[in-house]
């Protein structure tokens, strides 16, 4: 029988609550309070379970009350006020009710906050985080809580898959506020799927419909397997088919007029020239052209060794990439030109890392804290003859 206490400041609603809860037999309502001073005192004098908490109580709010507990009780906010949805969770709340509380949610409430009273530990919603997904019906809010993205971390997945299928299941969640708002978490049925990518589809590509298929179908499994549904929404559905690349080739006349930009032969013109045709030629991601080491340049075999994009079960890809004549001579007169002047600098990175960092998004490189700032110093690379092979021995 879970200990409830009440906290809002209007008379009227603490006692539409009380009513509502005098239908569940298994409740004992152990005090009211109106305010945060009133519910600190009445939380250390009878110890509740669970607590009915509103946000807005005259002067505070019941952020302030959980922020002072040490060890905050199972909360359900219940306020007139949608927006504070994901910041309500983010505080331990299990469930997040909209005024007028209807009886059928309440109950669906109490059943939530039972099941995480019987795991009798912590609940992993009082960390704050970017993890909550917030299920809007004209009445209540479901959230889906953070496990799911524990969930999704202990099989191994990339952070940059834990954000996409997160942006997933929050596309799922608009769609089902727009067009099925009485739908929560644990309701989803095929249907629902279905509608949802033919808009993903059409409002955005089969691609991206296809990876955010990927989160969702991993967010229906964790439903059911943690007994917050009773079945997986999109068995039977097959994962979209890829659609053609949306990224455009360059011609070759756009080639050559993109070389045309760096024909010169001071620093600047020798760098650009040598990223381009390191790009064309071994076929490199940016951020392996990014955490590129000047030591991962074989100028005499004409090959880079890059580290390519990593997984949490096997670690970074490590592969080698052959380079053509022309990337080769390019890296060579890159090198050359940045040994004179000021740009003699020592650093390992073979790209700037200042600029690595503009292509790869921001990514740290490889170089470290050391490094940055710095241009690369090009070490023991060799120039080529014109057949490509080193003149000194190789």
């Amino acid at each position: 029988m879970p200990r409830v206490l009440i906290v809002d400041d209007e008379h009227l609603a603490r006692q539409a609550m009380r009513r509502l809860l005098a239908q569940h037999p298994e409740v004992e309502i152990v005090g009211e309070a109106e305010g945060v001073s009133d519910a600190l005192r009445e939380i250390e004098r009878t110890q509740p379970q669970l607590v009915f908490l509103d946000i807005e109580l005259g002067g505070a709010d019941g952020f302030d009350l959980l922020a002072r507990l040490e060890a905050p009780p199972v909360v359900v906010f219940v306020t007139a006020y949608a927006e504070y949805a994901v910041e309500a969770f983010a505080v331990n709340a299990v469930d997040y009710l909209l005024k007028p509380v209807e009886p059928e949610r309440l109950a669906e409430s109490l059943k939530r906050a039972e099941r995480e009273l019987a795991r009798e530990e912590p609940a992993l919603g009082s960390s704050p985080g970017g993890g909550v997904i917030a299920f809007k019906t004209p009445k209540r809010t479901v959230l889906a809580r953070p496990t799911e993205v524990v969930a999704l971390r202990a099989d191994g997945d990339a952070e940059n898959t834990v954000k996409a299928y997160q942006k997933a299941v929050r596309s799922l969640a608009g769609w089902l506020a727009e067009r099925q708002p009485e739908v929560g978490p644990a309701g989803l049925e095929r249907r629902h799927i279905r509608g949802w990518l033919v808009e993903a589809r059409e409002g955005h590509s089969s691609n991206m419909a296809r990876g955010w298929f990927a989160g969702v179908r991993h967010f229906c499994r964790w439903l059911q397997s943690e007994g917050e549904a009773d079945r997986d929404a999109t068995a039977g559905i097959r994962t979209p088919a890829p659609g053609d690349p949306e990224t455009a080739v360059l011609s070759d006349e756009d080639l050559r007029a993109l070389l045309a930009t760096c024909a010169g032969t001071d620093f600047t013109a020798r760098r650009d020239a040598a990223i381009i045709l390191l790009f064309l030629d071994g076929g490199l991601r940016l951020s392996e052209l990014a955490g590129l080491q000047v030591a991962d340049v074989d100028l005499g075999d004409r090959i880079v060794f890059v580290v390519g994009k990593a997984s949490r079960r096997s670690g970074p890809r490590h592969r080698a990439v052959p380079l053509g004549v022309k990337a080769a001579r390019a890296l060579d007169r890159y090198f050359r030109e940045r040994r004179r002047g000021r740009h003699h600098r020592p650093a390992p990175a073979c790209v700037p890392p200042h600029l690595g960092a503009r292509l790869s998004g921001g990514r740290g490189q490889r170089g470290g804290p050391d490094a940055a700032g710095r241009l690369a110093q090009p070490g023991d690379a060799r120039p080529l003859r014109q057949d490509g092979r080193c003149r000194s021995s190789c």
